[in-house]
């Protein structure tokens, strides 16, 4: 309950962010394509050196297993989604960007920073093993689902700069090696920014939409219900299970950082692609933002589930 009530103060104080972003627009301080530089930092600079510096730390075979462990967890996570979408996608005749919605969520630029106050900035190291599994998929599997063909580049996940950190990370991580404590700090407080700067972003793209096209597009909140709570306590149910089995010290909170990914608003790369490709880019951001100002109720709900069932 303690965990669920700082989970619900924290998602609080990055709704107040998001409000800032929300006025800057408003107030006409900031444009909507100031929000795409912002938007492209987070992505590509911020995330990067925050998972960057995520693996700074001491090597020990227990980290080393947990990270495997929260790999596979990500990957048993995106699985089940698939299945789970694939089997309601007739009766419910879901288009594909509402699969993608339903599949993919905002793992970075909405966990990191939870996790980081929620837990401590050294269980950031896990969640890096959920962005990598979903970023290898939605530049493939996610990318070919909004455009109804199958069309990815390996290039394009090979060089993404969130892979390329991590794998130099890991490296790093591995054969022990730590950086210059002024390359580390530098890191860190670059890193340190995603929070902020990525709620900011959302509260500019709120600001630009026409908050009444949320309640007219009543089928995104069934997307949303799937999204945001059906699929997470599919998760929570497995993991409850799984953490049961003892075979990791921290398994609990492994698996707990895992089901926050997993229950997080819809990715916004989904987004991107849609509106990159013009498949129902309106509606797309309409789910994704719907799923963010809904998320600050779910979102707590789930990890009380998952801590009910686990009695953690």
């Amino acid at each position: 309950m303690e965990l669920s009530l700082l989970l619900i103060r924290q998602i609080a104080s990055m709704f107040i962010m998001i409000f800032l972003g929300f006025l800057t627009i408003k107030t006409k301080l900031l444009s909507q394509e100031d929000g795409k530089v912002l938007s492209k930092t987070a992505v590509y600079i911020v995330a990067p050196c925050m998972a960057f510096a995520s693996f700074q730390i001491d090597f020990s075979s227990d980290k080393l297993l947990g990270l495997g462990i929260a790999a596979a967890a990500a990957v048993a996570v995106h699985l089940i989604y698939m299945l789970i979408s694939r089997a309601i996608s007739s009766p419910l005749r879901l288009m594909n960007i509402e699969r993608a919605s339903l599949i993919y969520s905002n793992s970075g630029n909405m966990i990191i920073p939870l996790i980081t106050n929620v837990l401590g900035s050294e269980w950031v190291f896990y969640s890096s093993a959920y962005i990598t599994v979903q970023t290898l998929l939605i530049w493939t599997h996610g990318k070919s689902l909004v455009q109804g063909k199958k069309d990815w580049s390996l290039k394009q996940v090979i060089f993404n700069p969130n892979i390329i950190s991590v794998t130099i990370a890991l490296i790093f991580f591995l054969l022990r090696v730590t950086v210059p404590r002024v390359i580390n700090t530098a890191m860190s407080s670059v890193g340190a920014m995603i929070g902020p700067l990525c709620m900011f972003v959302v509260g500019m793209l709120i600001a630009g939409m026409d908050l009444r096209s949320l309640m007219a597009k009543k089928r995104a909140f069934l997307i949303c219900a799937g999204r945001l709570v059906i699929y997470p306590s599919v998760i929570a149910a497995v993991f409850s299970a799984v953490a049961r089995t003892g075979i990791h010290p921290d398994l609990m909170k492994i698996l707990l950082i895992v089901l926050l990914a997993a229950s997080s608003p819809s990715a916004s790369t989904v987004t991107q692609f849609a509106q990159i490709y013009d498949a129902e880019p309106e509606y797309s951001s309409i789910i994704n933002v719907t799923t963010t100002l809904l998320c600050i109720v779910t979102m707590p709900l789930i990890v009380m589930l998952y801590q009910l069932l686990t009695g953690m």
